[in-house]
């Protein structure tokens, strides 16, 4: 099967899942499609990590594996809590600074 074919068909199932829910009241399209695509995204995020820690760790290849952990980590912070990690960064800069930005 062409990759352009499984492509073109996850992202017409995605479009078709995602419909109903943003189409259901008009005003809030935007937070129910961007909600929408977080979960969708936070779901890619966590399959991808499964199979790329699983594949490091049946190749016995520790040391690739401890990096692609920490960087992970790091990363699913954003994926998983964009709000919160958007809130440390923030209080942490104003502590460095010292000011109360305005």
């Amino acid at each position: 099967m062409s990759v352009r074919i499984v492509v073109g068909s996850v992202v017409a199932l995605g479009c078709l899942a995602l419909a109903p829910e943003a189409l259901a009241d008009a005003k809030d399209v935007g937070d129910k499609v961007a909600e929408q695509l977080g979960g969708f995204a936070q779901g890619v995020f966590i399959g991808l990590v499964a199979l790329v820690s699983l594949g490091l760790l049946l190749a016995r290849r520790m040391s690739e594996l401890a990096v692609f952990v920490a960087i992970t980590f790091i990363v699913g912070a954003f994926v998983m809590a964009p709000e919160a990690v958007t809130s440390a960064i923030e209080d942490t800069a104003q502590a460095l600074t010292g000011g109360g930005g305005g």
